[in-house]
C-alpha cells in the first residue's frame, strides 16, 4: 500500500482540534508541572513517579489499534527503497537514534532532521517507493506540517508517530502510531520503545542480512579498539 493525496489513514476515527473543548496539554504544560513539585521527600519521590508514570503510559498506549497500525506501518517501512526521517525540536533526538539503530543492519535511511531548511529539496526529490516516518507532538511545529504537506503532495507514505489524532499531520498521514502523552510528566518513554519496537521488527523481517551485518560490524569495532569485551 502506498500514501496518495486520496488515501485515507488508516485509523478507526480521529478526533479534530475543534471537537476538544481545550487543547490537550502539551510539553511545555507537563515540564512546568514537573518542576513545580515539592521534592522534600527524602525518599527520592521524583524517580518513582517517573517511573510510575513510564509504566502507565506502556500500558495506555499498547492496545489493539496500536498493533493493528503498528503492522501495517512496517509493511511501509519495510518495503520501502528508502526509509526517511524527520523530529525536530526534542524530537530529533529521537530521530537520529532511530536512524542510527536502523543504519547497524539497512543502510537505506535518509536524516532529514540534522538541516530543516534544505528539507523541502529532499523531500521533492523522493521517489514513490520511499516512506517518510514523522515524529509529531504536541506543541507541533510548522515546519513538520509543512513537511508532511509537501511529502503528501508527492504521493509518498507518511507513517506518523505522536499523540493526539488531533494531530494536524494527521490528515497527511497512511499509518498513524499514537502513543499516549505523559499526564504529569514530560516523557519519550513510550516513543523510544516505539522505536525500538520498530527497529528490532525491521531486522526480524531482513533476518537473511540484518544477523550477518551486525556480526561483522561488532568484528569491525572489536578489531579497530572501538568496543572491547
Amino acid at each position: 500500500m502506498r500514501g496518495s493525496p486520496h488515501q485515507d489513514p488508516l485509523v478507526i476515527e480521529q478526533t479534530t482540534v475543534c471537537s476538544c473543548p481545550k487543547e490537550p496539554p502539551d510539553k511545555w504544560e507537563n515540564v512546568q508541572k514537573s518542576f513545580g513539585r515539592n521534592n522534600e521527600d527524602k525518599d527520592y519521590k521524583v524517580l518513582s513517579n517517573v517511573w510510575q508514570e513510564g509504566v502507565n503510559l506502556f500500558d495506555k498506549s499498547l492496545n489493539p489499534k496500536l498493533v493493528e497500525n503498528f503492522k501495517k506501518a512496517m509493511d511501509l517501512i519495510s518495503d520501502a527503497e528508502r526509509i526517511n526521517l524527520l523530529g525536530l525540536r526534542p524530537y530529533k533526538a529521537v530521530a537520529i537514534y532511530l536512524e542510527l539503530l536502523i543504519e547497524e543492519f539497512h543502510s537505506k535511511t535518509r536524516q532529514l532532521s540534522y538541516d530543516s531548511e534544505s528539507m523541502f529539496e529532499r523531500i521533492l526529490q523522493f521517489e514513490k517507493n520511499e516512506v517518510i516516518i514523522l515524529f509529531g507532538f504536541a506543541p507541533y511545529t510548522q515546519r513538520t506540517i509543512d513537511a508532511a504537506s509537501v511529502a503528501y503532495k508527492q504521493g509518498i507514505p507518511i507513517v506518523l508517530i505522536t499523540d493526539y489524532l488531533s494531530c494536524p499531520i494527521a490528515s497527511f498521514s497512511s499509518v498513524i502510531l499514537k502513543v499516549e502523552p505523559g499526564e504529569n510528566i514530560f516523557t519519550i518513554i513510550p516513543i523510544i520503545a516505539l522505536v525500538e519496537a520498530i527497529v528490532i521488527e525491521l531486522g526480524i523481517r531482513h533476518s537473511k542480512t540484518s544477523i550477518q551485518k551486525i556480526r561483522n560490524l561488532v568484528e569491525t569495532l572489536k578489531e579497530k579498539n572501538i568496543i572491547v569485551d
